[in-house]
């Protein structure tokens, strides 16, 4: 009798903490915030100006996320010889959910902050989608043999994992996948070569295979043949810098 009186006492208690955990509100895991997908759709058009839509998913906690985030965008990069070329960049449209947001954007050295969200208004927490739409031109590579699109999808500056990152690239007149002579890859650490064992292609886009932790970029490079995509004029293009950007 007393055994199955100490075993009643002992569930009675495990259920009062279970109601106590539940209706305190404490966490058995801890919440975090996370880009639960981070989705790019690049065209490349004739004239060498690159079209970008990014959807990204974000899973909000109110923790650090709190009334939007920056997307930081490069407007300056420099040739292994030193020379320094501006790019020019022009936001064409910011969404949250699918409605206009407020934003902002400041130089932060090599590149642009956009700051996306509404000063005076909490994002509720959940799962929330940013768009953004943005046109640069002179980001294209033009070689001797073939021309290049060498682009950090992810970029290095979110303090977030991105649990899944893909990028699909469209020519000139062509559906995205289309027309390239190579696709590759890389994952890791920033300023490192990277690994092509943790993205996969598929029809021409191209998917990271597990998630990228902050520091990590996730890089594709697309070649294709000459011809197709028109140099833009020397002023432009030389490794002199240009006015241009926000």
């Amino acid at each position: 009798m007393r055994n199955t009186r100490d075993c009643l006492i002992k569930i009675t208690a495990l259920l009062c903490a279970a109601v106590f955990v539940i209706l305190s509100g404490v966490k058995v895991t801890e919440a975090r915030e996370t880009f639960n997908r981070f989705n790019a759709d690049i065209i490349i058009n004739e004239n060498s100006s690159v079209e970008v839509t990014e959807e990204i998913l974000v899973n909000v906690e109110n923790i650090e996320i709190n009334r939007g985030i920056i997307r930081s965008l490069p407007v300056e990069y420099r040739d292994g010889k030193g020379n320094s070329t501006e790019l020019k960049l022009e936001i064409t449209d910011i969404k949250l959910d699918g409605q206009n947001i407020p934003w902002s954007s400041v130089r932060a050295g090599v590149n642009v902050d956009v700051k996306i969200g509404d000063p005076n208004k909490i994002i509720p927490r959940g799962l929330h989608t940013f768009l953004i739409k943005y046109r640069i031109e002179r980001h294209i590579g033009f070689f001797e043999d073939h021309d290049e699109l060498y682009w950090n999808v992810t970029g290095k500056d979110f303090s977030f994992p991105v649990l899944e990152a893909s990028c699909r690239v469209a020519l000139p007149g062509k559906n995205f996948g289309e027309g390239f002579n190579t696709i590759e890859w890389y994952v890791g650490r920033y300023g490192t070569k990277g690994d092509n064992s943790r993205a996969r292609q598929d029809s021409g886009s191209v998917f990271t295979v597990g998630p990228l932790q902050p520091g990590e970029v996730f890089t594709v490079v697309y070649t294709w043949p000459k011809g197709l995509v028109t140099p833009p004029p020397p002023p432009a293009r030389d490794n002199q810098k240009a006015q241009g950007g926000i």
